[in-house]
């Protein structure tokens, strides 16, 4: 399960396979649910996951602010 920043519960279906440095973790869905928390490419996000709880929640997006030339 996935919480979002306002505290909404999301069922998410995980994919996970063992790599050399570790494990990869994949969400089907996962597309939907960052459009959903407003969360674009190239911005920043953070998790934690709860062992207790089995639940990873979003604590932190830093949106990406686009620079734009000066008009002449």
């Amino acid at each position: 399960m996935i919480q979002n920043l306002k505290g909404e519960v999301h069922e998410a279906l995980t994919r996970f396979g063992k790599s050399n440095t570790g494990f990869k973790y994949g969400f089907v869905g996962w597309p939907a649910y960052l459009r959903s928390c407003n969360i674009v490419f190239g911005d920043e996000h953070s998790f934690e996951f709860h062992n207790s709880t089995h639940l990873l929640r979003l604590t932190k997006v830093v949106h990406i602010v686009e620079k734009t030339k000066p008009s002449s």
